[in-house]
């Protein structure tokens, strides 16, 4: 819940720092609103929507803590996370092995977010 009023707060803020002249340039041009909200709003919060992306990726990978200790991964498979199959295959089955390859997956699709960000947002900082 927490990191619910913090997206919002975030992404509302932003939103009202969208410089109005713009937006009112696009209006006098004639734009339309869904076309100013699609061409300049949206464009302006990416960092925001990136950043919040990250804080919830971070929380579902830290969430382990959580399931760990109401449920212990259980009743079945029902509350498995990638985390929980790490840390059993890792500590209780003694499979080092998967486990840290399990771990290299779970940076690695951090990284496939992260990185295609990264490098368009620096890109597009090298070309202004």
């Amino acid at each position: 819940m927490a990191s619910l009023r913090f997206r919002h707060g975030a992404v509302s803020r932003r939103a009202a720092r969208v410089d109005q002249s713009i937006v009112r340039a696009a209006q006098v041009d004639g734009a339309s609103l869904p076309s100013i909200y699609l061409r300049i709003v949206l464009p302006s919060l990416r960092p925001v929507f990136f950043s919040a992306l990250m804080i919830l990726a971070h929380i579902a990978i830290k969430s382990f803590d959580l399931v760990a200790a109401m449920t212990a991964g259980g009743p079945g498979y029902a509350s498995d996370l990638p985390a929980m199959f790490m840390y059993a295959h890792t500590f209780t089955r003694g499979q080092m092995g998967l486990g840290a390859a399990s771990a290299m997956l779970m940076l690695g699709a951090v990284l496939a977010i992260i990185v295609p960000y990264l490098y368009s947002e620096l890109r597009n900082k090298r070309h202004d």
